[in-house]
């Protein structure tokens, strides 16, 4: 049986993809692209934890710990 984390993660993909897809409105669309993008963003972040093989105590579920930002990709990286 798949994680229930994964399927949710999987489904919120869709539901976004397919508001955006509908959506006329350019304000409100931009904000569902920024969430997709999040949504995305998590999904990639627990790729690379469980990739690690390992998580620091305590860490959020989810949260990549990669502490060197050349290894993360750019879109990923808060602007200075």
């Amino acid at each position: 049986m798949e994680d229930l984390e994964d399927y949710i993660y999987r489904e919120n993909l869709k539901i976004f993809k397919r508001e955006i897809g509908l959506e006329r409105d350019a304000v409100r669309r931009r904000w569902l692209l920024k969430r997709l993008a999040e949504e995305e963003a998590k999904g990639r972040a627990a790729t690379w934890q469980a990739a690690a093989g390992s998580t620091s105590p305590g860490a959020p579920k989810g949260e990549c710990l990669v502490s060197d930002t050349y290894s993360i990709p750019e879109e990923t990286v808060p602007a200075s």
